[in-house]
């Protein structure tokens, strides 16, 4: 069976987890490399404008071979999302599911994401609540609540919980990622 190789744009606000998703991907981390003993990646450091990732591997659970666009989620750098999310095939949105001062923003930064012509027209955005291994984490169900996903019940998303640091729930996200663009 021959993998699916898509461009990806991967974007949250800064302190998400983004450039720890990443690194699990690129490096091919999948679920199993830790989970047994919820040993955590090193932080890297923060992304500066972005960092691309031409050829990331094949995950072990997905057919999926993705060209994948780090994006910071600095404030002054969110514009730039916009530039890249269009020529994308798939949009990931990492959010830290422990960053309950931020939520407001998140939903609107999300609310602009959902809103693109091309997210609008059926590209899949794929929304991973990060960080469920932390201190008092939002479920999906309360931040698909909180930030409105409700109301784009007409656009093609899924949300699920996940710990990039230890692997765990990323699997799940990327196997719904691969079913909707091997359609």
């Amino acid at each position: 069976m021959f993998p699916i190789k898509r461009k990806c744009t991967v974007v949250g606000l800064d302190g998400a987890g983004k450039s720890t998703l990443v690194r699990r991907l690129v490096y091919g981390l999948d679920d199993s490399v830790n989970s047994h003993t919820n040993e955590r990646l090193p932080p890297p450091p923060p992304t500066v404008g972005f960092q691309a990732h031409p050829h990331t591997r094949i995950h072990a659970n997905v057919r999926l071979k993705l060209a994948i666009m780090d994006m910071s989620g600095n404030p002054t750098t969110r514009h730039l999302w916009f530039m890249y999310i269009p020529a994308s095939d798939a949009v990931i949105v990492v959010v830290d599911a422990t960053d309950r001062t931020r939520i407001e923003i998140v939903r609107r930064e999300l609310a602009e994401i959902m809103r693109t012509s091309s997210v609008v027209n059926g590209q899949p955005v794929l929304v991973l609540c990060n960080k469920m291994d932390g201190c008092d984490p939002m479920s999906p169900v309360e931040i698909a609540t909180l930030v409105g996903m409700e109301s784009f019940k007409d656009r093609n998303w899924f949300m699920c919980g996940c710990s990039a640091e230890i692997g765990h729930g990323v699997s799940e996200g990327l196997m719904w990622l691969e079913g909707v663009l091997d359609e």
